[in-house]
């Protein structure tokens, strides 16, 4: 067994609903982000010409809004009939933070909210939780 990959960007997509809560919009947004795993995964696997893929790790931030067992669901699906197929899909979660660029406190970004606990003011730079990266891959 060996590891792939460095750390990879994949490109997190947002679907608006007319709907709160409706499922058909996030389980959209979970397949979009599957299918550009896969892409990337796939592509390795036939670079390094990898005969099974056991285990992907993926870091995903807390403002991507990755709902885990959805993500887990759509990859199963995907996968199945392929070289990924049984490969485990492993998350780290990084909590969304922020930076006041008035008093540079640094905070836990709760629900969106951009405003400063300290100062109060907006202009809030996010600093963690904003993508999902494809880790590494473990392979046979």
């Amino acid at each position: 067994m060996c590891r792939l990959l460095s750390a990879v960007l994949i490109p997190v997509c947002h679907v608006r609903t007319d709907r709160p809560g409706d499922r058909r919009a996030e389980t959209l947004h979970e397949l979009s982000l599957i299918s550009a795993i896969i892409k990337v995964l796939r592509e390795k696997v036939r670079e390094f010409n990898v005969r099974r893929v056991l285990q992907v790790n993926l870091t995903v931030g807390g403002l991507t809004n990755v709902e885990e067992a959805t993500l887990n669901a759509v990859f199963e699906v995907c996968v199945e009939g392929t070289e990924l197929a049984g490969a485990k899909l492993v998350m780290e979660h990084v909590p969304a933070r922020g930076k006041c660029r008035h008093c540079a406190t640094e905070f836990a970004l709760v629900k969106y909210r951009l405003q400063c606990p300290q100062c109060n003011r907006q202009g809030v730079e996010i600093v963690a939780g904003k993508g999902c990266y494809l880790n590494s891959m473990e392979v046979e």
